[in-house]
């Protein structure tokens, strides 16, 4: 522990050493990752690399980052292999074992203040760079070309066919990887894969092939057709397969979970169903479709009421239950709905996609 207080004292001392010299034309930062979930680790680089072409478009300043990341599980650091080699070919990695035990992040902001770049994974800056306005990383669709294209042969999708990405979250994923933590406190984000049907059969009838994304559903999709895929139950599914498939989709739609993230990395159209909580910082690649149904004395808030209650980015489920606030689902016609009024802009090119 002493030693490691010692290599970080003496790193800040040669960074900002060298900050200084370079001020003029070279600026360089600690970028953290947060890798409690995969959420960050897929977007926080993308979003870094958004924000070093925008200094150095607006500032004439070469940025040079420096990523290192925070496990908060252990276990996430086997989950997040495939986006690891992904980033660490493309990006400069301090090691994670640097970083003093059990200390968390803010050793980086104690020794590096002026230095560390701070991004919530999924959020635009008001005044900064917006991810829409960039195009996706130059090698992105390059990587793994030749595992790509037969891992889509492998689902029978061919080159030029269309496919959509349906993600529905539930507690089992979290529950079967980290049984030791209570998760009850978010079971208020999770949705029913059933409501989707209807949804599953009418995009299928558009021409679109679907894949139910995830790992380690709570349950199976009450629906067969040989048009759709539950791939969530797929004991064959990799992190490299999940990677090719929302990369690659027509578009992709999400009741909001971390691994959803990949469709904006390669700025595929995502629509999210029944976001909570409201306030949830979005990229701008993505599409809120719906809110959560918030009931509260004896009628359904708006979302300005929602905020004003103080539950705008309330992560916790015993928040609503202070406010006495009910969340509903939305039923399998309201997200029908949604879907083809997204469906048609996405295929008529209504996004800056």
């Amino acid at each position: 522990m002493v030693l490691r207080k010692i290599v970080w004292l003496a790193l800040s001392s040669v960074f900002t050493s060298v900050s200084r010299v370079c001020f003029e034309k070279v600026k360089f930062r600690i970028v953290v990752i947060y890798a409690s979930r995969v959420g960050p680790l897929i977007m926080v680089p993308e979003l870094a690399r958004i924000s070093r072409k925008y200094i150095n478009e607006n500032d004439k300043v070469i940025v040079i980052d420096f990523f290192i990341i925070y496990y908060r599980y252990p276990k996430s650091k086997v989950k997040f292999q495939t986006m690891l080699k992904y980033w660490r070919r493309r990006s400069l990695f301090l090691p994670s074992c640097l970083l003093p035990k059990d200390s968390g992040p803010e050793w980086l902001n104690l020794y590096f203040s002026k230095l560390v770049f701070r991004q919530d994974p999924t959020d635009d800056t008001e005044n900064g760079p917006k991810l829409i306005n960039y195009s996706p990383h130059s090698t992105l669709h390059k990587y793994k070309s030749r595992k790509k294209r037969q891992i889509l042969t492998e689902y029978g999708v061919r080159e030029d066919e269309k496919y959509v990405c349906i993600l529905v979250r539930d507690d089992n994923y979290l529950t079967k990887m980290y049984p030791s933590i209570d998760w009850s406190h978010h079971d208020f984000r999770d949705h029913n894969v059933q409501l989707f049907i209807p949804t599953i059969s009418y995009l299928i009838d558009c021409g679109y092939k679907v894949f139910r994304m995830g790992n380690l559903p709570k349950e199976a999709t009450n629906f067969k057709h040989p048009m759709f895929f539950d791939y969530a139950c797929d004991s064959n599914s990799s992190l490299l397969s999940d990677f090719v498939l929302w990369t690659n989709c027509s578009f992709a739609i999400s009741t909001s979970s971390g691994i959803d993230s990949l469709a904006s990395l390669n700025r595929r159209p995502l629509g999210l169903i029944d976001l909570v909580p409201v306030n949830h910082p979005m990229n701008s690649a993505i599409t809120i479709l719906s809110y959560r149904k918030h009931f509260f004395d004896n009628r359904y808030l708006n979302k300005e009421e929602i905020i004003n209650l103080g539950l705008g980015q309330a992560f916790h489920g015993d928040d609503y239950k202070k406010k006495e606030v009910t969340l509903e689902l939305s039923s399998s016609s309201e997200i029908l709905e949604c879907i083809k009024v997204f469906e048609r802009n996405t295929r008529l090119k209504n996004f800056l996609l």
